[in-house]
């Protein structure tokens, strides 16, 4: 009887050996986040929750990742640092580390990813750019914080799908980098491959639009104005190469506004419109330019052709209390 009840405890102790390895994380289970909206105005198809299932989808359907879906815990979550900050230029980087710290959202996503036992976490952010979508999706290991991979696509904004696929493709490639193939006794030694061109040798209208982009959002960190300076430095470069970039004309309008130089934001954003006519945002902006400059016929005229374009519900009420405001100062 003795040895029978040894026997028994050796089984459920191999019973329960294999199920905890079979419960182990691995790089092959992935915990995925709705996306956070970084701008607002997205159309009601597009949610964070959708990005986030489409993403799982193709990452589980395309690349046989195993992936669980993870829900809001609080009612109010935090941002996580914005992985733009990659791309900050070298004179800007002073304190950037390279791995993400763990806000408050990210303990959250975290805790959860552990529960499920997985060894990835994805989260990410998406943002409408005028009729653009920007797909960001960062990887880290939930089990000690350290970023493992990060990925950005960016597209018209009808492509949404397609861009989901692209960034799912990104990430699997990193997170399953192809294994370094054997070498052939048989063959002569290949040559050695030149160097690649450092990527800040190749300068492009979108490459010092990303390092902007980057630059604003260490800003809103730091509230350092010199990340406004630079930033206004990039986004005249990616003019200087393509003067209709569209984002970077908005952007640039967007930072001397925020540097005070009401007229010359308003000279952007008018180009802004001259290359869509449509864009609500750059008339409200500038409708505020020419407030903080006490023009405030110029400012109420902006104002009322944005209500024509502007589709979102609290954006249109806020104008027209402010177009009311208005209407009782000039009285």
């Amino acid at each position: 009887m003795a040895l029978d009840r040894f026997r028994a405890c050796l089984i459920a102790l191999a019973f329960l050996a294999t199920s905890t390895r079979a419960q182990a994380p691995s790089k092959e289970r992935l915990a995925i986040a709705p996306f956070e909206s970084q701008g607002g105005g997205a159309p009601a198809d597009c949610s964070g929750t959708a990005i986030r299932d489409g993403l799982a989808g193709e990452l589980g359907t395309r690349f046989g990742f195993q992936t669980t879906r993870l829900h809001s815990e609080d009612r109010v979550i935090g941002h996580f640092q914005d992985p733009n900050t990659q791309l900050l230029p070298p004179a800007y980087r002073t304190g950037v580390g390279a791995d993400l710290a763990l806000t408050r959202m990210e303990r959250n996503w975290n805790d959860q990813a552990k529960r499920e036992r997985a060894g990835v976490l994805l989260t990410g952010s998406y943002e409408f750019l005028g009729t653009e979508l920007r797909l960001i999706a960062v990887a880290l290991d939930p089990w000690n914080g350290k970023e493992l991979a990060a990925a950005m696509v960016q597209g018209a904004t009808e492509e949404r799908f397609v861009l989901e696929g692209k960034l799912a493709e990104q990430i699997a490639m990193r997170l399953r980098p192809p294994p370094p193939q054997a070498a052939d006794p048989t063959r002569s030694p290949a040559p050695e491959p030149e160097p690649e061109k450092p990527a800040e040798e190749t300068e492009t209208a979108e490459g010092h639009y990303e390092n902007g982009f980057a630059l604003t959002r260490r800003f809103d960190q730091t509230q350092d104005v010199k990340y406004l300076e630079g930033a206004k430095d990039e986004y005249r470069a990616a003019l200087a190469l393509d003067p209709d970039h569209f984002r970077s004309l908005n952007n640039l309008g967007t930072v001397l506004h925020r540097l005070g130089q009401y007229e010359e934001a308003i000279g952007y954003y008018q180009k802004v419109l001259e290359l869509n006519p449509r864009y609500a945002r750059a008339m409200e902006n500038a409708a505020l330019a020419y407030k903080a400059l006490g023009k405030n016929a110029e400012a109420g005229e902006m104002w009322r052709r944005a209500l024509e374009h502007e589709d979102r519900a609290e954006v249109r009420a806020a104008i027209e209390e402010t177009l009311k405001r208005l209407e009782a100062e000039g009285n």
